[in-house]
């Protein structure tokens, strides 16, 4: 969190010099991850808002890894849950029609504008992309002035909700369930030269809760918030939303673990929040479920009492901190 707290402040802070840039105002400093919402100079009434018509439209593990963190940071973090039972206005409302809105806008704007004034540019592409960039160039004006309408609906939603409870962060999974990018078939496939792999019903899957942030360019974070085995039951129970059926692991699949995050989005301009989410979840993460730092009582209670089954096994690598141990050698 602090590589990306850093980041975001180099990004953000405004260029004197610019006549443009100058206009935005300075960021706001951070609050501190140890200090309790309550004590901070910039605190105000913290709310999570769970749409839940959209939240349950996941897997049900990734549901109970999530829910499992949203009860740590509601019990130990200050924050206050609203759910769309106590207020219908949290839910989103046309997700299914704004996810097709945001793939039918963004590979317009791939295919007409970012690349299509570079020379050879299709030649870049594997067959797979150049099949879905020419799909894509076929929708019509009325397609794309809908798109932008649904937008602007979604966008106003939104600004009510954020009037009405500053502070707002709306919390969801990252992807609907581990699996949801799909599987690369062969070696074949991703080798130079190869045939590529595509799956636009999993690709749009993928997308069911990241869209909401690129289309009305509201500010989001995703942090990992625990892990699932990958076992023959664990798959089965992850439900297939485009074809219906349920997964079937491969054989080099059984035993594997993967993590499961989750999603907070904030009001535009708002990113403290989100980073001040990020150091709760980082913190929920490290310390409340892989015990790798000093535990506050809270911390040990929430340890002792919940999310246990989610913490990594034994076996899991952490890359990144080996890689940091190696070069500090």
């Amino acid at each position: 969190m602090h590589d990306l707290e850093l980041s975001y402040k180099v990004m953000a802070t405004p260029n004197p010099s610019d006549p443009s840039s100058a206009l935005f105002p300075p960021t706001i400093p951070p609050l501190q991850p140890a200090t309790p919402p309550s004590t901070t100079p910039q605190a105000r009434k913290k709310y999570l808002a769970i749409p839940q018509a959209w939240f349950l439209d996941s897997a049900p593990d990734v549901q109970r890894v999530c829910m499992a963190a949203i009860e740590y940071l509601t019990t130990k973090s200050g924050f206050t849950l609203i759910t769309s039972e106590e207020d219908p206005d949290i839910d989103i409302p046309f997700v299914q029609h704004g996810q097709l809105a945001h793939a039918l806008t963004i590979l317009n704007e791939v295919a007409n504008g970012a690349i299509a004034g570079m020379r050879g540019w299709r030649s870049w592409l594997t067959p797979a992309n150049k099949l879905l960039m020419g799909v894509s160039a076929h929708a019509t004006a009325q397609d794309l002035l809908l798109a932008q309408k649904l937008r602007a609906l979604l966008m106003s939603h939104l600004a009510h909700l954020f009037a009405k409870y500053p502070g707002l962060v709306f919390v969801t999974p990252t992807l609907p369930d581990p699996l949801a990018s799909g599987r690369i078939g062969s070696a074949n496939d991703i080798k130079i030269g190869g045939y590529g792999v595509t799956n636009s019903n999993r690709s749009l899957e993928s997308m069911r809760y990241v869209f909401l942030a690129n289309f009305t360019g509201i500010p989001a974070i995703s942090a990992p918030v625990g892990y699932l085995p990958l076992d023959g039951e664990t798959a089965k129970g992850m439900k297939d939303n485009v074809g219906g059926g349920s997964y079937v692991p491969s054989v080099d699949g059984v035993g594997r673990v993967l993590p499961v995050a989750m999603m907070g989005m904030a009001e535009w301009g708002c990113e403290e929040e989100l980073l001040f989410l990020g150091y709760q979840l980082e913190r929920y993460l490290h310390v409340v479920l892989k015990k790798t730092g000093p535990m506050s009582t809270d911390d040990a209670e929430a340890a002792g009492t919940m999310a246990q089954e989610f913490a990594p096994p034994p076996a899991w690598v952490d890359i990144l901190s080996k890689a940091e141990r190696l070069e500090r050698q």
